[in-house]
């Protein structure tokens, strides 16, 4: 048997060749030869007295006839044992599970502002004018969720409503546009922007429905939240994420014009598929504006406003945000590759 770098622990017989990764299966090894005794393993070998090798095939008992006392004192005795043969790897597993718990500590922290609703959207909410709330008296009438994104194809029973809308429809509803992936082909020339965007970025991804999940999952949302949201919104990102995933290129695709993206759409079923989920959600898109586009404000009272607030009325909300602004996919990035220590089971504990 050849020796290796990984073989640490050889047979301390002269005339055996054998080595192992591991201490214990070198005791296995010897325990065998003190049975069998081949040409290597002679029962009169000296190698048999020696401290190394009585130490290797050293049994530690468990009789049934000790005392609690007896029993607690070997029990802190082996610990003890095991913790001085161990003690530099258990050291170094200690300082690593703490760097752990801090970095998952800081990203968490992190991201719990990024999940935060715009703090002056916070105060318009609360806030009144002529005796209403700010937003009642900028909208004739509220979205109804049920016309909007219906769980249900039939009412409240039968499949899920599922088409390459949904998803769309839970970004536009429960994010702010000013995350929305929005890229209008309508005003963009191939032949006269040089620098088109790519194709991915111009479509909600993942991390826009990791975001969506802080809010309708089960665990973490309103006791108002319909019942379903979560599978619907599961389902809906797997349509999504077949098309998004099927073509690696697509992260190095530069997106279509409106000159060609007819011809672009006929190279392949695939080109189909994630033109058809660019139009759903610019369709989508169109629509929400609408439904964003306040009915009873002016465009004279919102630069009114912007000029009250830099003349000093509260401009720390703003610059807080823009100093903690991140990028919310590199967090999400940073969460998944933390190996996240699990909770210590005790003995007795299920």
């Amino acid at each position: 048997m050849e020796n290796t770098e990984k073989d640490r622990f050889p047979c301390p017989f002269p005339g055996c060749a054998s080595a192992y990764t591991r201490k214990t299966r070198l005791r296995e090894h010897l325990i065998k030869q003190q049975v069998v005794h081949d040409e290597n393993h002679l029962a009169q070998a000296p190698e048999w007295q020696t401290e190394a090798v009585q130490v290797l095939l050293q049994t530690f008992t468990r009789p049934g006839n000790l005392t609690q006392d007896q029993r607690n004192a070997r029990k802190k005795s082996s610990a003890q044992r095991c913790w001085n043969e161990n003690r530099e790897t258990y050291v170094e597993n200690q300082r690593v599970k703490r760097d752990t718990v801090r970095e998952l500590l800081d990203l968490t922290s992190q991201l719990k502002f990024m999940i935060m609703e715009n703090t002056q959207v916070m105060s318009l909410l609360k806030g009144d004018t002529n005796g209403r709330p700010a937003l009642k008296a900028l909208y004739s009438q509220p979205p109804s969720i049920n016309d909007w994104l219906p769980i249900h194809q039939n009412g409240i029973n039968g499949a899920l409503a599922l088409d390459n809308t949904t998803f769309p429809r839970f970004v536009t509803y429960y994010l702010r546009p000013e995350v929305w992936p929005v890229f209008d082909i309508a005003f963009y020339d191939i032949e006269e922007d040089e620098d088109p965007p790519y194709l991915i970025k111009c479509l909600p991804g993942k991390p826009l429905f990791q975001r969506i999940c802080f809010i309708t999952h089960p665990d973490k949302c309103d006791k108002d939240m319909r019942n379903g949201s979560q599978a619907l919104l599961t389902e809906a990102w797997k349509i999504w994420e077949r098309v998004l995933r099927k073509n690696s290129s697509w992260k190095n695709t530069r997106i279509f014009d409106r000159n060609n993206w007819e011809t672009w759409r006929e190279l392949s079923p695939d080109h189909a598929e994630i033109v058809d989920l660019y139009w759903a959600w610019m369709s989508v898109v169109t629509e929400a504006q609408k439904q964003l586009m306040p009915s009873k404000v002016r465009l004279w009272d919102i630069e009114r406003a912007f000029k009250a607030e830099d003349a000093g009325i509260d401009n720390h909300s703003q610059g807080e945000e823009e100093e903690n602004s991140m990028d919310l996919e590199e967090l999400m990035n940073r969460l998944r590759e933390l190996n996240i220590p699990g909770p210590r089971k005790r003995k007795g504990q299920k």
